[in-house]
C-alpha cells in the first residue's frame, strides 16, 4: 500500500458516507442536538482551561529548578497519569467512600478528563516548549523585580501560543469524549454520535449526526492550523538550547510540591485499588483466570496494532514527507472522533466487499492503525529531527540491510522500542475503535473495564485497572530510560 492510499483511504470512506446519505440532506434529516452539544461544551471548558494552565505552570516551575532528576521524575509521573484511562480513573473515584454522594456527574467527569489535560499540558510543555524561555533572562529579571511580575510580564506572554497549541486539541478531545459521562448519566454529544452509529440499521443513515461534527471540525482545524503553522519551525523545543535553566528561579519547595502532585495522585489510586482488593474475599488468581482470554487477546491485538501503526507511518513519511497536506490530514485524523473514524473504515470495508475468516480482525487493525497514525507520524518526525544524519546515507554506497543491521539498529533500537510501547499502550487506551469494530465474541481490556463499571464489580475493576496502570508505568519508565538524553 502506497503512502497516498494510506493517507486518503478514510477520506474515501467519508465520501462514500456523504454520497450514501445524500437523501437525508434533501429530506431534512440533518440536525444538531443543541442540549448535548452544550453539555459537552461545559465539560470541555471545565476539564481543559484550568487544568492546562496548571500543567503549563507546573512544567515551568519544575524546569526552572534545573535539576535533571526532578524533571525526569515529573515526566515519568505525568506520562503514567496520561496512560491511565479515564474509565480507570472513574473506577478509582467511585471506590472512594462518599464521592458519588457529594459530587455531580459533571464535576466528576471534568476532574477525570482534567487529570488527562493536566498530564498532556505538562508533558508537551516540558518536551516541546521549554526552549522558548531564557532562564538567564528570567534569573536576571528576578533579581530586580518580584517573581510575580516576572511571570506576568515575561513568562506569560511567551506561553500564550504554547497554551493555545496545547489547549485547543484538548478542548476538542474533551468535547467528543463520552465514556465517563455515559456511565454517570451525563448526556454528551460524543455519546449521541456513538449511539447513532450503534443503533443505526444503515451506516449511511448515521450521517445526520455526523455532518454538524464535520463542520465544527473544519472550522476548528482552520483555526488550529493557523496557530500551528507559524510555530512548526520556531516554537518547538530545540534540544541544543536547554542551558538557560541552570539557576533556580523559584523556591525549592515549589518544585517539589508540583512534582509531588502527580506522585500523590498515583499513590492514592494504587492505594484505593489495593484496599478494594484486600478487603474482598475474591482471589486474585480467580479474577485473572476469568479474564485471561481478554488479557491475552488485548496483548496480541494492541501489539499488532502498534506494529502496523509504525510501519504505516514510515511508509507515509517516506512517500509523502512532511508536506502540508500530510500534516493537515494527520491533524484531521487526530481530531476526528474515533467513532466517526470507525464508521469511515466500515464504509470502505462494505464497499470493497472484502470477506474472509480474517476480515473482521483486519478491519479492527485498520481502525487501530488510523487511530494511532497521527501519534506514530509525529514520533517519527521527532526521530528524524534527532537523527538528522539519515540524509548522509543517500550519498554513501551501503546496502539497506547492512545500514539497518550495523547503523540504524544499534543507534535507534531503543527509540523504536519506546515508540512501539507508546503505540501499544495508546491502542490499549482506545475505547471507541474496539467497541465498534471488534469481532463478535472478543473483548479488549478497556472495554471489559467499561462494561464492568456499569455492573459495579469493583474487585474485577480494581485488578484489571491495576494491569492497565502497570502498562502505563512500564511506558513511563521506558520513556525515561530509553529516550535520547537530549530529548528530555
Amino acid at each position: 500500500m502506497s503512502g497516498a492510499s494510506i493517507l486518503l483511504l478514510p477520506i474515501f470512506g467519508l465520501l462514500l458516507i456523504i454520497s450514501g446519505g445524500s437523501g437525508l440532506l434533501s429530506e431534512g434529516g440533518l440536525h444538531f442536538e443543541i442540549p448535548f452539544a452544550l453539555n459537552s461544551l461545559k465539560l470541555a471548558l471545565l476539564s481543559t482551561i484550568p487544568f492546562a494552565i496548571a500543567g503549563i505552570a507546573a512544567s515551568w516551575a519544575v524546569l526552572s529548578d534545573g535539576r535533571a532528576w526532578l524533571v525526569r521524575l515529573f515526566i515519568a509521573a505525568s506520562i503514567t497519569l496520561f496512560f491511565i484511562h479515564p474509565v480507570v480513573l472513574l473506577g478509582f473515584f467511585k471506590m472512594v467512600d462518599g464521592w458519588t454522594d457529594y459530587f455531580s456527574a459533571l464535576t466528576t467527569s471534568s476532574l477525570v478528563y482534567g487529570i488527562r489535560s493536566w498530564a498532556v499540558a505538562s508533558i508537551f510543555s516540558l518536551t516541546l516548549f521549554s526552549g522558548r524561555i531564557s532562564g538567564f533572562a528570567l534569573y536576571a529579571a528576578r533579581s530586580v523585580v518580584s517573581p510575580g511580575r516576572v511571570f506576568v510580564h515575561i513568562v506569560l506572554p511567551q506561553l500564550l501560543k504554547p497554551f493555545a497549541i496545547i489547549s485547543l486539541p484538548l478542548l476538542m478531545l474533551n468535547f467528543f469524549s463520552q465514556d465517563v459521562p455515559s456511565i454517570l448519566g451525563y448526556r454528551t454529544y460524543g455519546e449521541y454520535i456513538l449511539s447513532n452509529i450503534i443503533l443505526s440499521d444503515d451506516i449511511s443513515s448515521a450521517l445526520a449526526s455526523m455532518m454538524p461534527t464535520l463542520a465544527v471540525l473544519a472550522l476548528f482545524l482552520s483555526v488550529f492550523w493557523a496557530v500551528l503553522k507559524n510555530s512548526l519551525h520556531n516554537d518547538f523545543h530545540n534540544p541544543d538550547e536547554t542551558s538557560g535553566f541552570q539557576k533556580p528561579l523559584a523556591g525549592g519547595v515549589l518544585q517539589f510540591v508540583w512534582t509531588a502532585v502527580p506522585l500523590i495522585l498515583l499513590s492514592s489510586i494504587l492505594f484505593v485499588l489495593l484496599k478494594e482488593l484486600i478487603a474482598s474475599d475474591v482471589s486474585l488468581v480467580q479474577v485473572l483466570a476469568e479474564n485471561g482470554g481478554t488479557l491475552f487477546y488485548t496483548t496480541v491485538i494492541t501489539s499488532a496494532a502498534a506494529a502496523v501503526g509504525m510501519v504505516a507511518a514510515r511508509v507515509l513519511y517516506e512517500t509523502t514527507g512532511r508536506s502540508e497536506i500530510t500534516v493537515y490530514t494527520m491533524l484531521l485524523y487526530f481530531f476526528l472522533p474515533n467513532s466517526l473514524l470507525a464508521l469511515m473504515i466500515l464504509e470502505v470495508y462494505q464497499y470493497t466487499g472484502f470477506n474472509s475468516q480474517w476480515s473482521d480482525t483486519a478491519v479492527l487493525l485498520a481502525g487501530y492503525m488510523y487511530a494511532l497514525l497521527p501519534a506514530a507520524y509525529f514520533m517519527l518526525w521527532l526521530e528524524k529531527r534527532y537523527f538528522a544524519k539519515d540524509d548522509f546515507f543517500r550519498y554513501v554506497r551501503i546496502t539497506p540491510w547492512r545500514r539497518f543491521l550495523h547503523v540504524e539498529l544499534p543507534e535507534k533500537g531503543a527509540v523504536w522500542t519506546l515508540q512501539f510501547l507508546i503505540l501499544a499502550v495508546l491502542a490499549l487506551y482506545e475505547l471507541d475503535i474496539p467497541l465498534l469494530l471488534a469481532p463478535a465474541g472478543t473483548e479488549v481490556l478497556v472495554v471489559r473495564i467499561y462494561n464492568l463499571l456499569h455492573y459495579g464489580d469493583t474487585v474485577s475493576i480494581a485488578i484489571l485497572s491495576m494491569a492497565e496502570i502497570i502498562a502505563g508505568l512500564a511506558v513511563a519508565a521506558a520513556a525515561v530510560l530509553l529516550a535520547p538524553r537530549r530529548a528530555v
